[in-house]
């Protein structure tokens, strides 16, 4: 995840669109009885494009994504190695199911914490206390607490695969996301401002009828100006030596009050 300022508008698109994606891979490649997604098929670049293509991404993007996790040049990936592609590119997708979470029970992030003193905002945190006041403020359920403590202590055993797709909270990752020093402490307000700013996506794509409206407007909006000028400048050479400019802004540009100029023929 090298920061580049030519990808950041990738890298955002991606993460406002994560859920959408991992549901993408998961109709069209999950077991339908058993859920589990199929680990060993290998997805080309071409197939990657078609199924982002109705999430409004292009092809030269999803060619471009695709091409920076795929280390080997193979052209295909597991759907396993897309997604964990995706956590590498975009980290702050990691994020996404702990707002989720917040916003199913309240109405913005931060009230998920409105709890909270300001002493118990700013305090360090590890791991295991972390996932502890996570889960006091019901965010995490307590398998996802027990699974969080297992990996704190190196004693999961957990496919992490399948923990990609679960839609459960990964705790670690966020903790790991957070802990930007490397210093083994989060505290709950570098939490709250993260997931009010990690920017998911709320906005709905308009349907072809509405966009296409939209669109006419702001090209109206935009071409009035120049469509004045050709009117001015066609009704200049239709009068020819008999035109004379209007005034505007109440300035005459050396008129009289008849609007005649001086020493013309009232």
């Amino acid at each position: 995840a090298e920061p580049s300022l030519c990808l950041e508008d990738l890298r955002l698109k991606i993460r406002r669109s994560f859920r959408s994606i991992l549901e993408v891979f998961r109709v069209n490649y999950a077991d339908p009885l058993s859920d589990v997604m199929n680990k060993e098929v290998k997805v080309p670049v071409a197939r990657v494009a078609d199924l982002m293509r109705p999430l409004d991404f292009k092809d030269s993007e999803t060619r471009t994504f695709f091409e920076l996790i795929d280390v080997e040049k193979a052209g295909q990936l597991t759907c396993v190695e897309i997604i964990k592609g995706i956590h590498h590119f975009a980290p702050a997708c990691a994020l996404e199911d702990l707002r989720v979470r917040c916003i199913q029970r309240v109405s913005h992030v931060s009230d998920a914490f409105v709890s909270l003193s300001a002493a118990e905002r700013t305090q360090m945190l590890s791991l295991e206390d972390f996932t502890q006041e996570l889960f006091k403020l019901e965010l995490i359920g307590s398998d996802e607490s027990e699974l969080a403590r297992k990996m704190s202590r190196g004693k999961c055993s957990e496919n992490g695969a399948d923990l990609l797709f679960s839609g459960d909270v990964l705790v670690r990752e966020v903790y790991d996301l957070l802990d930007v020093l490397h210093s083994g402490c989060v505290s709950l307000g570098r939490v709250i401002a993260s997931l009010q700013s990690c920017g998911a996506g709320s906005r709905l794509r308009l349907p072809a009828r509405e966009r296409d409206e939209q669109a006419m407007r702001d090209m109206k909006d935009h071409l009035w100006p120049k469509q004045r000028l050709v009117n001015d400048l066609k009704t200049q050479v239709r009068l020819g030596a008999r035109y004379e400019e209007k005034p505007r802004g109440g300035h005459g540009g050396g008129r009289d009050e008849s609007g005649s100029r001086p020493g013309s023929a009232s």
